[in-house]
């Protein structure tokens, strides 16, 4: 399944191979291949049903959203996995007091004097959330106190510093305990990942597929429109012979109206089919994102003229 979708990933980020020919060009002789379109004579683009499929993985808005989102639940998996990083605090607090004294036992002078007290407060911790639902953690504190006057009797030792460090482990019994519990929503991330994943892939595949359809389509409403052409020139030619059959006398001449009834049928024909044609290009055009506000008019004007032919393969059944 990975690799399907690398294939797929691999498709998608690969350009089109478009040829754009002129049509003064004869022979069908395709132009050298162009990357940028100019001019005002360029109306033609012939791509093959590859170009088209990678053109409509490429430019699809379906197809873009859809790429996002695996990429969105990858990233909540690492918000998930956070969790149980380690994690470290500190913090620092520094104060000065300021407290009027008059206490001969504490002043250590016979009049009444400021106290002045400076506190100076460290404090850093590192904890860690394990898989089982264990918090893990150390702790050190430090402390500084200074006080003036120096001769006062408030701290026999001045300035004054403690400190100590302590670890600690909780391990909760019943709730919030266990593998499972603790990591279950990063299997829910993984599993939304793999929605996506699969998602993506079906995206994929409805673009691909409607892309090969609408090629066809086109592929199909071109040959009727050479049908067409080819049967308003049969008409032609047959209310031709019927104005020649007429003059000499061998046909009555309501054959002629009869003809030419037959000829406007077939004009009306090829202006249906021309029609079919634009529509089954506009549907072409837009799986390939060609035809979007602010796009390139010059794409969205081009004709495509589809270069795959469908293969008809005559296979003999074997009687053994």
């Amino acid at each position: 399944m990975i690799r399907k979708i690398v294939l797929y990933l691999f498709i998608s980020m690969s350009l089109p191979t478009a040829v754009v020919a002129d049509p003064s060009t004869s022979g069908g002789q395709e132009a050298t291949p162009m990357i940028e379109f100019s001019g005002a004579d360029i109306g033609f683009l012939r791509l093959s049903l590859q170009d088209c499929i990678a053109a409509a993985l490429k430019n699809n808005f379906d197809v873009e959203i859809a790429r996002l989102n695996p990429r969105m639940e990858e990233k909540d998996i690492s918000v998930e996995k956070a969790r149980f990083d380690p994690i470290l605090k500190a913090s620092e607090e520094i104060r000065e007091d300021q407290t009027p004294l008059n206490n001969f036992f504490v002043s250590g002078i016979f009049a009444p004097t400021e106290f002045f007290e400076d506190i100076r407060t460290f404090n850093t911790t590192l904890s860690i959330l394990t898989p089982i639902g264990a918090t893990a953690s150390i702790e050190y504190d430090f402390n500084r106190r200074f006080a003036k006057p120096v001769g006062a009797r408030v701290l026999i030792f001045n300035p004054a510093m403690n400190s100590f460090i302590e670890a600690k482990l909780t391990l909760p019994l019943l709730k919030k305990a266990g593998i499972f519990y603790n990591r279950s929503l990063i299997y829910i991330a993984r599993n939304e990942k793999k929605v996506s994943l699969q998602a993506f892939k079906r995206t994929l595949i409805e673009v691909t597929n409607a892309v090969q359809r609408a090629y066809w389509d086109l592929v199909k409403a071109v040959e009727d429109l050479k049908v067409a052409h080819k049967s308003l020139q049969m008409a032609e030619e047959f209310l031709q012979k019927n104005k020649h059959q007429v003059e000499a006398g061998l046909m009555a001449p309501i054959e002629i109206v009869v003809a030419e009834e037959e000829v406007a049928a077939r004009q009306e024909a090829i202006i249906t089919t021309e029609n079919a044609v634009k529509d089954r290009e506009d549907e072409l055009k837009r799986l390939m994102n060609f035809i979007r506000p602010g796009g390139d008019p010059i794409l969205a004007d081009m004709t495509i003229v589809p270069v795959d032919k469908p293969v008809f393969e005559v296979k003999k059944p074997s009687v053994v």
